[in-house]
């Protein structure tokens, strides 16, 4: 089917759709699950105690981990732009022209408004009877619904949108719009809280059909204007029963990570109170890693340190625990695994790079992944369970450690002669071909923006070696 097609037919409310056969038993007796996507902002796997961090507490995330499954290899991009476009489209970067936050195509150009020029999961979900919302960061061209999302309550950081005494900001007394009004807030309100309300409001909506949420958290992303790595915002302190004590946390990345467990305790527990946990799914991961310091990642290109995030998906009721999974992800496999759970029939000729896998959840057969793929600017990393390439052309060997949740990388010299790495080499030629670099015209005519870079790239100088963090410990 044609994207004007799907348009039109989303106007006539004719789009076909199809139950898949490998969906949860909650589906399959005609209950579609509810779903929400938690979707981190700058946030490495290893902040979290189940990835190995043993100075943050995160017992909720944790939980979530210990009766759900975690996967130890999970894949976004180093930059939160064309993360979200990813997740959106299924479509790796090469195929939409998104590369980085700034390097994407023009709003007039194809693709310059991603709901505009594809299909997106939640214009299927929509149609398939599921009230669709998006609730907290959004950051990207063309207006929600264009996407798909009926609601949204999301942060602005448009001045325009200012009410008298209020900042921009995400987080104290912050811009927040709900379905494009304005929230009135005061100086001691803090953003994450009132998005929280807000997605609890959504998913406790009595009498309502199957909810599909996108919940993108603004934490633990620094404040603008912050003048250092370690310069994340303020918290609210509570005590040991959750309430407001009235005071400030220190800002602290352990701070931000330790309070985002608490709004994941207070999701969880509302979805409990109102007996819908038991018909909900929760996938909870980052759209890319932190940013900066020893376990940060956010624009480099080394190894995988740019690209990899976590991944807990979690449903007590629909899906059994399970050991930490060695299988590959990328995030552009959330959209089938959407529309699969939900009953949503992907057009036949909407072509994705996502693969689902609700089969693996369910514990069914399922054929794995080969390699997964992400790119940054030029740069394009790949992977196998065995093998990686990273941005920087450098391969390693992989190797999981064992008893934890991260891989040894042993790098291969260039002139390795041996057999196993001309083919693994060659095999990675072979799938680059179809995912090319942008072309230099491309970089020259639509950076259209200035965003901060990495020390990978072409104008360092901008970019100084940052200091790294301090006082985190990871096994």
């Amino acid at each position: 089917m044609k994207r004007k097609d799907f348009v039109k037919n989303i106007a006539l409310g004719t789009l076909g759709v199809a139950l898949s056969s490998k969906i949860s038993q909650a589906a399959e007796s005609k209950k579609k699950p509810n779903i929400i996507l938690i979707l981190l902002d700058d946030v490495s796997a290893v902040e979290f105690g189940c990835y190995g961090n043993i100075v943050h507490k995160t017992p909720n995330i944790d939980r979530m981990a210990q009766e759900g499954i975690l996967f130890k290899t999970a894949w976004a991009t180093p930059m939160c732009i064309p993360t979200r476009a990813l997740i959106l489209t299924a479509k790796y970067g090469p195929r939409i022209n998104w590369y980085k936050n700034n390097i994407k195509p023009k709003l007039e150009e194809k693709n310059g408004i991603l709901g505009r020029d594809n299909i997106i999961y939640a214009q299927l979900l929509a149609e398939n009877q599921y009230r669709t919302g998006i609730i907290g960061k959004w950051q990207l061209p063309g207006t929600t619904k264009q996407h798909g999302f009926q609601y949204n309550c999301t942060w602005s950081d448009s001045k325009r949108f200012k009410q008298k005494d209020t900042t921009d900001s995400r987080y104290w007394h912050p811009t927040i719009l709900e379905n494009g009004k304005v929230i009135p807030t005061v100086s001691n309100d803090f953003g994450p809280d009132v998005l929280n309300k807000k997605a609890i409001e959504f998913i406790t909506q009595k009498n309502s059909p199957p909810f599909f949420l996108y919940y993108s958290f603004t934490l633990p992303h620094l404040p603008r204007g912050a003048k250092s790595i370690d310069a994340y915002t303020t918290v609210p302190e509570r005590n040991e029963r959750g309430e407001l004590t009235g005071k400030r946390s220190v800002g602290t990345l352990q701070s931000n990570v330790e309070y985002i467990d608490f709004l994941i305790k207070e999701l969880i527990e509302a979805l409990q109170k109102n007996k819908l946990l038991e018909n909900t799914i929760i996938f909870f991961t980052s759209d890319n890693p932190t940013s900066g310091g020893k376990t940060g990642g956010k624009c480099q290109v080394v190894q995988e340190k740019g690209c990899r995030v976590p991944l807990i998906v979690y449903a007590p009721t629909i899906i059994k625990s399970q050991a930490p999974s060695e299988n590959l992800i990328t995030l552009a496999d959330l959209y089938p695994t959407f529309c699969e759970l939900g009953g949503a029939a992907i057009p036949k000729d909407y072509e994705i790079d996502g693969k689902t896998f609700v089969s693996l959840l369910l514990e069914k057969p399922y054929m794995e992944r080969k390699w997964i793929f992400s790119y940054y600017e030029d740069k394009r990393m790949l992977r196998t369970k065995n093998w990686l390439l990273d941005g920087e052309g450098n391969y390693f060997r992989c190797e999981y450690i064992a008893n934890t949740t991260e891989s040894h990388f042993e790098k291969v010299k260039a002139d390795d002669e041996t057999k196993e790495f001309k083919e693994i080499k060659s095999y990675f030629d072979n799938i680059l071909v179809g995912l090319p670099k942008p072309t230099e015209q491309f970089l020259k005519t639509n950076t259209v923006l200035s965003t901060p870079s990495s020390k990978q790239t072409k104008k360092p100088k901008k970019n100084p070696a940052k200091p790294a963090q301090k006082n985190i410990q990871v096994k």
